[in-house]
C-alpha cells in the first residue's frame, strides 16, 4: 500500500515536469523577438490580419504568463502537501 508520504513524494514529481522555464522562454520570446517583428510590419499599415496577429500575440503573451502563474501555484501547493505529509519537498 503508498503511503501519503509516497503520494507526496510522486505529486512533487510531477509537479517538477511541468515546463514553467519554457513556458517564460516562449513568453520572452514572443516579446522580445515576434512583437517587434509584427509592430515593424504593421507599421503604416492597417493591414486587418496583422493588427489581428498583434492582438492574438498580446493574448499569447498574457495566456502564457497565466499558465506559468498556475504551474508556480501548483507547485507551491505540491510542496505545501510535501511538507505536511512528509514527500520531498522544495526546489
Amino acid at each position: 500500500m503508498t503511503s501519503v508520504g509516497e503520494v507526496a513524494a510522486r505529486l512533487r514529481a510531477a509537479v517538477d515536469r511541468l515546463p514553467a522555464g519554457a513556458l517564460r522562454d516562449a513568453r520572452t520570446l514572443l516579446i522580445e523577438e515576434i512583437e517587434p517583428l509584427l509592430h515593424r510590419a504593421s507599421q503604416g499599415d492597417e493591414d486587418f490580419a496583422l493588427l489581428d496577429a498583434l492582438g492574438l500575440l498580446a493574448a499569447a503573451v498574457d495566456d502564457l504568463a497565466d499558465v506559468a502563474a498556475y504551474f508556480d501555484h501548483a507547485r507551491a501547493l505540491a510542496d505545501e502537501y510535501a511538507a505536511e505529509h512528509g514527500g520531498a519537498g522544495g526546489s
